[in-house]
């Protein structure tokens, strides 16, 4: 392998690994913003509510019993959403850099 490579595979892994994980954090964000339901079902057996003077999601599992869900649901979304978004990112950024290379490499071919 040689050194050419050896940096295109390390700058693809750095740059698509940072890629992934702003691409996870932002839908642990957003996430269980419009999909509640489908968010709070990871962490609540119970119902799912907003209540808006305190700005947070409450898990109710019977009449008297809740709890917050807020940064549950972040991490819950966030553990499923890593292990895609990472190799996705990775593979993302590999393809710029390639398509890059090629796009170069044919200009340089015609004689820009």
């Amino acid at each position: 392998m040689n050194i050419r490579t050896f940096k295109t595979l390390l700058n693809a892994l750095f740059f698509g690994s940072f890629t992934g994980i702003i691409l996870a954090v932002a839908l642990a964000q957003f996430v269980p913003q419009f999909y509640t339901e489908w968010a709070g079902g990871l962490v609540c057996p119970g119902r799912v509510q907003y209540v808006i003077f305190k700005q947070t999601y409450l898990c109710y599992t019977s009449a008297n019993d809740f709890f917050d869900l807020r940064d549950a649901m972040y991490w819950a979304v966030f553990k499923r959403v890593i292990f895609f978004t990472v190799p996705f990112g990775f593979l993302f950024v590999f393809g710029l850099m390639k398509l890059g290379a090629f796009l170069y490499q044919r200009r340089e071919a015609a004689g820009f």
